[in-house]
């Protein structure tokens, strides 16, 4: 199945539970009702009993059976939709926002890198709130200033067409600047950290 969440976006079922797999979503409060969206929780008899050497991950993470995965997501008639991973949410005015979502809205945009881009929350004490930062490879080494100022203004006005949120800064930067985890994906909190020795 898929299930239109936001304007232009789409998110496509997982399916269902295997035989002997519970799969619930909840909130600190507890369960949650079909198509609303919290935390991806599994119980069953073959679930691990814990992280090795860290009683602390596994007291937040395994409780009373319960496996809270961090990520978030809904269920419809039993069929998995998932949104997302906790620790990637952009909070910004009480609204969630998946940095996934924005890194790929930048995928269509010409002149920047596929795949080379992040997006993460930073907090603007002048606002009182997140605000959104993107991070992205161009495919050019170097780009003239005009040609660069309309790649910004091109990345802030799709990602507020989709989002409705004007990104508080957008950087273009060369091929190599953004930091890989050593599986080769981008790491959004090392960028972050960078961004901010370099940016901010």
């Amino acid at each position: 199945a898929i299930v239109e969440v936001r304007r232009g976006l789409e998110v496509v079922s997982v399916g269902k539970a295997v035989d002997g797999l519970i799969c619930t979503v909840r909130t600190p409060d507890g369960l949650v009702d079909d198509g609303a969206v919290g935390e991806i929780c599994i119980e069953a008899d073959f679930l691990f009993d814990g992280y090795y050497r860290d009683p602390a991950t596994t007291a937040e993470r395994l409780r009373d059976g319960v496996y809270w995965t961090r990520d978030e997501g809904f269920i419809i008639d039993g069929e998995l939709f998932i949104l997302g991973r906790k620790d990637d949410v952009i909070v910004i005015n009480g609204r969630n926002i998946y940095a996934h979502e924005i890194e790929t809205l930048l995928l269509g945009v010409e002149g920047l890198k596929a795949g080379r881009a992040v997006a993460f929350g930073m907090f603007d004490q002048n606002v009182g709130s997140n605000v959104m930062v993107i991070v992205a490879e161009t495919a050019e080494p170097v780009l003239d200033e005009a040609l660069q100022k309309r790649m910004e203004r091109q990345v802030v006005e799709l990602v507020n067409s989709v989002v409705s949120v004007v990104p508080a800064d957008v950087r273009l930067v060369g091929t190599g600047w953004l930091t890989k985890t050593s599986s080769g994906k981008v790491s959004r909190s090392e960028n972050q950290k960078k961004y901010v020795r370099e940016f901010a």
